[in-house]
């Protein structure tokens, strides 16, 4: 039962980053979007991504900050938790 109550947190935070992520995309869908190459110059990446990212980010870190956090648009941050979150907006 413990655990099932932590999942069920785990999904309602996972749909909360997910639609701050999603209302900051919906913000920004008519401005002009600021293109950047990564490291590889073949991937691009908007300045609305990462605003995005960085919503999705908070509210993940906020809410389980002993947990790793693998993101395609910031640092990585890598604990020793056994759970991991992967966001990619």
């Amino acid at each position: 039962i413990q655990q099932q109550r932590f999942f069920r947190e785990c999904r309602n935070v996972a749909e909360e980053a997910a639609r701050a992520g999603g209302r900051v995309l919906l913000a920004h869908r008519y401005e002009p979007l600021e293109i950047s190459h990564k490291e590889r110059q073949q991937e691009v990446v908007t300045n609305v991504d990462r605003l995005s990212d960085t919503a999705i980010c908070a509210i993940l870190r906020r809410a389980f900050p002993h947990h790793t956090l693998v993101s395609e648009e910031s640092e990585t941050r890598q604990t020793a938790s056994p759970y991991t979150w992967i966001t990619r907006p």
